[in-house]
């Protein structure tokens, strides 16, 4: 594992709540604090590439994922989303194309990926609804073809206590 076996672990779960909480607090990463389990800010850095348009219910993964990342911590994404098509670099037929390939299936072949998901906005408003952003950093990429991707950087607000 490239020498970093000391440093990383992989966890066997989802990204969802149900699944991520018992995952974590296996090999001790959830802290107690006065008898209770400590389930929030507990990393610097969550970084997810091309794995949240699988999740089934992504507004809730995401906001767990918000609410485990420490004041001052970084979300780094790269991520497909759905093409914004009324944009200047959108494009209707790489929506259409969307569209279509939903319909003929996509998900079931592709490990149940969604396409057509706005990932970028739903992080900016679940950030929004739960503290804040102190800043977002995004670099769009081929918003005019049937796989647009974001990729960037959100930093969680600092409460000033780290």
């Amino acid at each position: 594992m490239a020498g970093l076996g000391d440093k990383y672990q992989i966890l066997p779960c989802g990204g969802e709540r149900e699944s991520l909480l018992p995952a974590l607090a296996k090999v001790g990463l959830l802290e107690e604090e006065r008898g209770k389990v400590k389930e929030e800010g507990i990393f610097d850095t969550i970084i997810c590439i091309r794995v949240l348009c699988s999740v089934p219910n992504l507004e809730s993964s995401l906001t767990t994922l918000y609410s485990l990342l420490r004041p001052g911590g970084r979300f780094i994404i790269c991520e497909h989303v759905i093409n914004h098509w009324r944009t200047p670099k959108g494009s209707i037929l790489g929506r259409a194309f969307q569209v279509l390939y939903m319909l003929l299936g996509w998900p079931f072949f592709i490990g149940d990926c969604r396409m057509d998901r706005d990932t970028a906005t739903l992080l900016k408003q679940i950030g929004d609804a739960n503290g804040g952003w102190e800043s977002i950093e995004l670099d769009n990429k081929m918003e005019w073809s049937v796989l647009p991707f974001t990729s960037g950087v959100y930093v969680k607000k600092s409460t000033g206590k780290r």
